[in-house]
This record gives C-alpha cells, structure tokens and sequence, in this order.
C-alpha cells in the first residue's frame, strides 16, 4: 500500500486519490493491524505531499524575487518598472489578477495605474469565430468603448450631483450593477478551449 501513496506523490495526485486509497481499504475489510499501518502511511504521505508544495512554493518565490531583482536594475522606464513589480506580485500571490493603484484620501478616490492577469483581449476574440475573429473583436470592443467606457463618467458625475451633490453611494451602486452585468456575462460566455481553429465558414466553390 505504502507504494501506491508513492506512486501518487510522484504523479502530483489531489488528496482526493489518498483518501481513496484509505476508503478502498476500509471497504475491503483490511485487517485492523495493517489498516492501522496503512493509516500511518497515509499520514507521512499527508505530510510529505504538503513539504513538497512548500518547496515548490518556495523556489516559485525565489525565481520571482531573483526575476523582480533583474527587472529593477536592467529597466529604465517607470511604467514598465511598475508593470514588472505587479506581474512578479501576481506570480508571488498566485493570483489570477494583482493591480497597482493609488489612493488619494483627500478626494476619497482610487486611481488604477497598473493591472496584470485581466485577458480581455484574448477573451474578446475568443467569443467570435476565427473567420470574424478580428473584425468582431474590433466592432465589438469600439462599441463598447463608446456606449460604455464614454458615458461611465457621464453617468457617474450626474449621480454624484443628486442628493445633497455628493452621493458616493449612487456611485458605488452604479459601479456593483455594471460588475454584476460584467460576472453574468462572463459566466453565460461559452468556453472556446476546445474549439477547432479552423475556419467556422467555408465558402463553396461555385
């Protein structure tokens, strides 16, 4: 048994399949003495697995920094300091987005300087087939831009306007409608992963 708790450390297996071992064995009516031993097995194997993902985070870690290191000294330009010092963040984190901002608390307001992770563009051309691939993505992303990304502040000054002229509240709501339209689209979105790349429409010669 202490093999097969080898055999999935060395496959990188969830602890789902460890406890399956365990589970296989209780069903059985493994004697007490050896499922007492297995059990201890088990237990070392619980302890190993998580040592090994210590390390491995830890060299993850070590890469980053030595990376972040070589970004700082070899890169001249801010922006791309700051867009180094955030992707190496999200690596660190193990985040699937990290971002920059500042806070300015005389204004109570957030200002976003870098992101890294946010895949809109990829996302975008994936919704559309490869043969209206760039021009879906391009109409698409244009119309967005117009109908939301320019009537965004619009719409937030005049909410801050109501009320007594400084109604944050209208604001935040605004903002929650708009990420909660953003979620359900995103979830209502297919997934392209497996898709054939080649031509959705193909047009037959005459």
């Amino acid at each position: 048994m202490g093999d097969s708790f080898l055999h999935l450390l060395y496959a990188q297996a969830p602890r789902a399949d460890l406890d399956a071992v365990v589970v296989a064995a209780e069903q059985e009516g493994l004697a007490p003495e050896r499922l007492a031993a297995l059990r201890a097995e088990y237990d070392v194997a619980l302890r190993l697995r998580e040592t090994i993902a210590r390390q491995r985070a830890r060299e993850a870690e070590l890469s980053a920094l030595y990376d972040t290191a070589n970004d700082l000294t070899a890169i001249r330009d801010v922006d791309l300091i700051l867009t180094a010092i955030v992707r190496r963040a999200r690596q660190l984190l193990n985040a699937d987005m990290t971002c920059l901002s500042l806070n300015d608390e005389a204004d109570g307001a957030s200002y976003m300087k870098v992101t890294d992770g946010a895949l809109t563009q990829e996302f975008f051309s994936e919704l559309f087939g490869t043969s209206v691939r760039y021009t879906g993505a391009s109409v698409g992303y244009q119309l967005a831009s117009i109908f939301a990304g320019a009537l965004a502040p619009i719409i937030a000054v005049k909410l801050l306007d109501t009320g007594d002229g400084d109604n944050t509240l209208a604001v935040a709501l605004y903002v929650t409608v708009a990420s909660v339209i953003t979620v359900v689209a995103v979830l209502c979105a297919k997934e392209t992963s497996g898709s054939s790349l080649r031509h959705d429409r193909v047009l037959e010669p005459r």
